[in-house]
């Protein structure tokens, strides 16, 4: 039987070894890190009349505008600020959907997530979305409407009054981002 220092003292000293090990492999490596990544930075892109002719020329990134407007509003001035923002949106064709949610709710990313989808792009454009962290907002109902699941969705009629809500059951499971899509598609239409 072992004294119960042995044990540990032996395991003390292959630890010691090991890091001398991983020591002495991550020194004599970084030379050759340091070559690869002087030589990746010492070459130069091609030029365009380096390429082969007929090759493609590499396009600029174009920046593309965002999938939905956003538009914030003062959540303690929500009504005459949502009336506002309708009223404005209208002048532009459009319409504000409002959505009630929170920073710890899943659900609610996976909605944002299908807000930013660029296959969402058409249906989303005549649309204003306003986001609500429901943790800000003042106790009590919000637009008149009882606020019991998030997230909640709420179109606006042009003059900021609601026109339709979708919350709670009627939402699918926010992980099927085809059916997200195809329920928003269904909420959103004219």
């Amino acid at each position: 039987m072992c004294a119960p220092g042995a044990k540990s003292s032996s395991a003390s000293k292959e630890l010691r070894t090991w890091r001398k090990v991983v020591a002495v492999l991550t020194v004599s490596s970084m030379p050759l890190q340091l070559l690869l990544l002087l030589g990746a930075l010492s070459e130069p892109p091609p030029l365009p009349e380096e390429l082969p002719p007929g090759a493609a020329v590499p396009a600029e990134p174009v920046a593309r505008p965002p999938v939905i407007r956003r538009i914030a509003v003062d959540v303690h001035r929500l009504e005459p600020e949502l009336a506002a923002a309708s009223r404005a949106a209208a002048r532009e064709h459009a319409r504000v959907l409002v959505v009630l949610g929170a920073r710890w709710c899943e659900p609610c990313r996976a909605l944002d997530a299908a807000f930013a989808r660029e296959s969402n792009r058409e249906l989303l454009h005549d649309w204003r979305l306003v986001e609500l962290d429901v943790d800000t907002l003042p106790p009590g109902p919000v637009l008149g409407l009882p606020l019991d699941t998030v997230p909640a969705l709420v179109k606006l009629d042009p003059t900021g009054r609601p026109a339709g809500t979708l919350h709670g059951e009627s939402l699918p499971a926010m992980e099927d981002a085809p059916a997200v899509d195809r329920l928003l598609r269904r909420f959103l239409r004219p």
